[in-house]
């Protein structure tokens, strides 16, 4: 098992989630993704804008 710290969002839109975990290298791509699980998000959360932020190395929502 491993634990990471993860965002939890909340919204008025019901969906299923699950979180991808990028172990790609160089040109190889390979994912480890979770469980499904219950949850909710913002539908604006989903727009082309992005929030003002400051990069956080692999958590960096921007891959920046």
């Amino acid at each position: 098992m491993w634990t990471f710290t993860a965002p939890s969002y909340e919204g008025t839109a019901k969906t299923k989630l699950r979180f991808a975990l990028d172990l790609s290298s160089g040109n190889t791509k390979k994912f480890v993704y979770s469980e499904e699980f219950d949850g909710s998000v913002n539908p604006e959360q989903f727009g082309d804008e992005k929030e003002g932020h400051a990069p956080e190395g692999v958590m960096d929502p921007y891959d920046e």
